[in-house]
C-alpha cells in the first residue's frame, strides 16, 4: 500500500511562477490520512479546494498528506505558488490564474482514492510544514490542519518545530467517543503550537465551532 500511495502522491505537484519572495500569504495545509480521521477527508478537501478557488495572485498553498511516514518529500503532494501582477487589471493574468487554480483544485481530489493509513505520523507533518512557513517571514502565513490528532508514530527525525509568527488553525476536529483522551489531545498540541512561537492557534469542531483559542 505504502508504494502505491507514494505513486499518487508524486504526481501531485503544481509549480506556479512566484519567487520565494513575491508569497504574500503562505497557507501549509495538513491532512490526516488515519482511518480514525476517514470520514472527515473529503470535507477537509472540500475547505482546500474553496481556499485554493478564492485565492489570489501572491497566494501559496502548500498540501501534505500525513500519514505513517509524514517527513518523507513525497508525501507534500501540492505546491501552488500563485504569481502577483505587475499591472491592476491583466485579464491574460487572471486567466493564468484561474486555469493554475482548476489544475489544483482536480488534483487534489486524487486524494480521496488513497487508502487510509494505519498510523499517524502528525508531528513529522507539523515539523515538515514548520521548514516550509520558516522561509517566508515577511509573508502572512497559516497552519491549516485537518486531523483528530492522534499522532501514534512520532518519529526521531523531527524534533524542532518552530512557528514564529505563524497561526495555526486546527479545523473538522472530531471530539470522538472518549471526552477525557480528546481534552488531552487538545491541550497536548495547544501547547506544543503555543511554545513552538505560534502567534494564535484555534481548534474547531466538525460543526465549525471554536472549542480552544489562545497563542503568543
Amino acid at each position: 500500500m505504502k508504494k502505491a500511495v507514494m505513486t499518487v502522491l508524486l504526481g501531485l505537484v503544481v509549480a506556479g511562477g512566484a519567487p520565494a519572495g513575491e508569497c504574500r500569504r503562505v497557507v501549509y495545509g495538513l491532512v490526516d490520512l488515519s482511518g480514525s480521521y476517514r470520514g472527515q477527508r473529503d470535507a477537509a478537501l472540500e475547505e482546500l479546494k474553496r481556499w485554493i478557488a478564492a485565492s489570489q495572485g501572491g497566494d501559496c498553498l502548500f498540501v501534505r498528506s500525513v500519514g505513517a511516514e509524514s517527513w518523507n518529500d513525497p508525501n507534500s503532494l501540492l505546491s501552488l505558488r500563485l504569481p502577483p501582477s505587475a499591472r491592476p487589471i491583466d485579464p491574460v493574468h487572471q486567466r493564468r490564474l484561474a486555469r493554475m487554480k482548476v489544475q489544483a483544485i482536480t488534483r487534489l481530489e486524487a486524494l480521496k482514492a488513497v487508502a487510509p493509513e494505519p498510523y499517524t505520523d502528525l508531528w513529522c507533518g507539523v515539523y515538515a510544514a514548520s521548514q516550509v512557513l520558516q522561509g517566508w517571514s515577511d509573508a502572512e502565513r497559516q497552519l491549516l490542519i485537518f486531523s483528530d490528532f492522534q499522532d501514534n508514530r512520532r518519529r526521531r527525525e523531527c524534533q524542532q518545530v518552530r512557528l514564529q509568527g505563524v497561526e495555526v488553525t486546527a479545523r473538522l476536529v472530531p471530539r470522538g467517543r472518549d471526552p477525557a483522551a480528546f481534552e488531552r489531545r487538545l491541550r497536548f498540541w495547544a501547547k506544543v503550537f503555543t511554545e513552538a512561537g505560534a502567534v494564535r492557534v484555534r481548534f474547531f469542531d466538525r460543526d465549525g465551532n471554536l472549542i480552544w483559542e489562545g497563542g503568543r
